[in-house]
């Protein structure tokens, strides 16, 4: 009524953007008004074609964008003379108490939204309409919590350190973070071996400042190139860095479903992206720029953002190349040739020392299955893997996440089976030991105890038998005197040990035929 121009309509989720705009579209063909309007979704994991429907206005119609923050500062949708302003919107937190990265749905601020009302009217007058009071405006925080205040500090901590410029907590940040976020990413350099115990910087963590890249991914390349498994995991740490380029179209998500079964590993959706990489590259040699944008399509993959993942690979190619004095020529996973049958290039030889690398970045993501689909992260941590995972079935006992997220359900994402064994040992300056049941092995001739080993809380090693000296040999070697010794359970060939053994028979001897109490020796002065 108040005259021509389009709508831009923001909401939380894209599952709002699907079902509102869904309903939209109803009611305007049941008013006869469906080819006067054209309801267009936009959010960050729609597909690039579907994006581009927006910055190309036909004229003819009416457009109502439902969007995301997305279409907050990010892009600007043109031709937008009113808007509708939800007043919420998913904002990305870090959990340091958990370790996840939660995304709870939130009013915004009062600086957002007006940052959402400036999105119309920016060529002529414009409406915006907003689905709360004033009140509700008013009480609002004036700006969007700052980024440093909602992240992992991880990375800050370590730059600071590298570039040797003291305390974090006397860092005069403009928006000072919490103290509790300070020493969460404390915890995670410790966890990945970057700072000792004294929050000094070690040789990894040294190596860590010089690579640019978060220092969970640059962990993993550093075991990587240790353990011989570069090529493979500098392609899964290039994936890790972008946005999954596989796509799921509202209303094919079924066909993209099917298509995508092809790239993945039944054991490790890790191994999924290695898969994918290793089609895209081998129809890369094959087709055109064009034709290789339709094979994409047709396998429901962003065009853009393989490109992205081959450009990010390349890098880390370069960079390891420089911090580790490789020969480029030797990783040639993006070069080679491949055989079409996917299921022939993984390298099935090579899977523990794959997910050994990856592990020593992502220990706080190893995760125990529990009951009824549950599994139990670090801390004690429910968590339940995320239906689109090719690990799903499956369900292992043991997994890695490589994220935890938290939306409807704290979910594991990009998960892995592993053997618990591999944590114990990556895991060394981490796992807590304990010890219990002292105990004399007549059959070994020792003294042993039982070994429980965890890790955040998740039992490792459960009674395990190890020698007890070691550990206690007060302990031990009363056990050697009582049950070796004293009551004779110790094979030896020594000569004084047998001497008295021989000794305290005779005397046993006497004692029974002269029925003498003095013959009687007490066990407590033989020892």
């Amino acid at each position: 009524r108040c005259g021509e121009g389009d709508v831009l309509v923001f909401l939380p989720t894209e599952r709002d953007i699907r079902e509102v705009s869904h309903r939209a579209a109803g009611h305007y063909k049941r008013l006869g008004l469906a080819s006067r309007v054209d309801t267009l979704p936009l959010y960050a994991r729609l597909p690039q074609s579907e994006q581009q429907r927006i910055f190309h206005p036909t004229g003819d119609k009416r457009r109502i964008v439902f969007a995301t923050n997305v279409a907050e500062s990010s892009l600007t949708v043109p031709g937008i003379r009113y808007v509708v302003d939800s007043g919420t919107a998913r904002i990305s937190r870090y959990s340091a108490r958990s370790k996840v990265q939660r995304l709870p749905i939130e009013p915004v601020s009062r600086a957002s939204a007006d940052q959402r009302a400036g999105r119309c009217g920016r060529v002529a007058p414009g409406v915006c309409v907003r689905l709360y009071d004033q009140a509700d405006y008013e009480s609002r925080d004036a700006f969007t919590t700052p980024e440093i205040r909602r992240t992992n500090l991880a990375s800050v901590i370590l730059q600071t350190k590298t570039l040797k410029l003291g305390d974090i907590e006397s860092f005069p940040f403009l928006d000072p973070p919490r103290p509790e976020a300070v020493r969460e990413g404390l915890r995670t350099l410790r966890e990945i071996g970057a700072i000792d115990r004294e929050e000094r910087l070690t040789e990894i963590g040294r190596t860590l400042g010089r690579m640019p890249v978060d220092p969970r991914v640059g962990r993993i390349i550093i075991a990587a190139n240790q353990f011989g498994v570069l090529p493979e995991v500098l392609v899964i740490a290039a994936a890790i860095e972008i946005q999954d380029p596989r796509e799921r179209p509202p209303d094919k998500r079924q066909a993209a479903d099917e298509v995508h079964k092809q790239f993945q590993d039944g054991r490790s959706d890790f191994l999924s992206y290695l898969k994918l990489w290793r089609f895209y590259q081998a129809r890369r040699e094959d087709v055109s720029r064009s034709k290789l944008d339709r094979v994409c399509r047709t396998h429901f993959l962003s065009a853009q953002r393989m490109r992205e993942w081959a450009d990010v690979y390349r890098q880390l190619k370069e960079m390891t190349a420089q911090q580790f004095g490789n020969n480029r020529k030797r990783i040639t996973i993006g070069d080679a040739r491949f055989d079409e049958d996917i299921e022939k290039v993984i390298p099935e030889d090579r899977y523990a020392t794959i997910h050994q690398a990856i592990l020593t970045g992502t220990l706080s993501g190893v995760a125990l299955a529990g009951d009824k689909n549950e599994y139990t992260g670090a801390g004690g941590l429910k968590l339940f893997l995320w239906p689109g995972s090719g690990v799903f079935a499956a369900k292992p006992k043991w997994i890695v996440a490589g994220e935890l997220v938290e939306t409807t359900k704290q979910y594991a994402r990009t998960v892995a089976a592993i053997q618990p064994q591999w944590i114990e040992q990556l895991a060394e300056h981490l796992v807590k030991h304990n010890y219990n049941d002292p105990h004399w092995s007549s059959k070994s001739g020792a003294a042993f105890c039982y070994e429980n080993v965890s890790l955040f809380g998740l039992p490792i090693v459960n009674r395990r038998r190890i020698p007890l000296a070691p550990i206690d040999p007060s302990t031990a070697r009363e056990l050697l005197i009582e049950h070796g010794l004293v009551e004779n359970e110790l094979t030896t060939t020594s000569k004084a040990i047998l001497h008295n053994r021989n000794l305290a028979h005779l005397i046993s001897e006497l004692a029974a035929k002269t029925r003498s109490r003095e013959f009687v020796v007490d066990p407590y002065d033989v020892r």
